[in-house]
């Protein structure tokens, strides 16, 4: 009769093996809008910065604490916080959420152009050395600033295990006249624009921003990049201090640390 010996090694080696190929649990996020643009957002950003999970996006229609259409930086950041902590408190299912989101969209004053006709000698802009020869005495154009509304938005994300947040904010755009003549009558940007555009329900779909450029950058993408941005802070815990989420982008090259 033969006997083997027994090779705990390999069996150890096999064990290890099925724990590493073991997925991981899902991202479960709350986010404050039932919005299907922001809950898309949402989604798709997380996805991009933890490839490694799978995301699960829960939307609840919360307010913001802010009027509906903010206006300024500090306004419009504070909905976003808002909608992000009432988001994380009105989840109330079993399955317990790693991360919950609030965006914002606001406008400021500021952005936009205009060409003043100018006589006499050609303008210098300010810290630019001025012309070796003098200008005709003509019209010259000169852009200055000119009063109006900008469009943007802020991204808060709360992780909620820890407390600690990301932010980040979109790019800006000046909107056009009959679009800010809305706005300053104390109408909301979506219902401005759908009026200007002859659209309905436009910031469900489109938004400002895929309405001016003609669909070559939608309402959605625009808010991913500063989703994306807004989850630094959790892809990079070891230079912001935030906790280690599992399936992070880069989290390979971290574990070689």
């Amino acid at each position: 009769m033969e006997v083997r010996a027994w090779a705990p090694r390999k069996t150890f080696e096999i064990v290890m093996a099925s724990q590493l190929d073991k997925p991981k649990p899902a991202l479960h996020v709350a986010v404050g809008s039932k919005n299907p643009v922001k809950l898309n957002a949402t989604r798709a950003g997380f996805s991009q910065m933890f490839p490694g999970r799978s995301v699960h996006v829960h939307g609840y229609a919360v307010p913001s604490g802010v009027p509906d259409q903010p206006v300024g930086h500090q306004e419009t950041l504070q909905g976003a916080v808002n909608r992000a902590l009432v988001a994380a408190a009105a989840h109330n299912s079993a399955t317990k959420i790693d991360f919950s989101v609030g965006l914002e969209g606001g406008v400021v004053l500021g952005g936009g152009l205009q060409m003043p006709v100018q006589a006499g000698a050609a303008a210098v802009a300010p810290g630019l050395p001025a012309p070796q020869q003098a200008a005709p005495a003509a019209e010259v154009p000169t852009p200055l600033t000119e009063p109006t509304l900008s469009c943007f938005a802020y991204m808060a994300v709360l992780h909620c295990g820890s407390g600690k947040w990301g932010h980040a904010s979109t790019g800006s755009f000046p909107l056009p006249p009959p679009v800010t003549h809305l706005l300053l009558q104390g109408v909301e940007l979506g219902k401005a624009d759908d009026q200007v555009f002859k659209r309905s329900n436009s910031k469900q779909h489109d938004g400002a921003v895929g309405l001016l450029t003609h669909g070559v950058i939608d309402r959605t993408v625009y808010y991913v990049h500063a989703l994306v941005l807004a989850l630094t802070a959790f892809v990079h815990p070891e230079h912001y201090g935030t906790p280690q989420v599992q399936g992070h982008l880069g989290e390979a090259e971290t574990d070689k640390e």
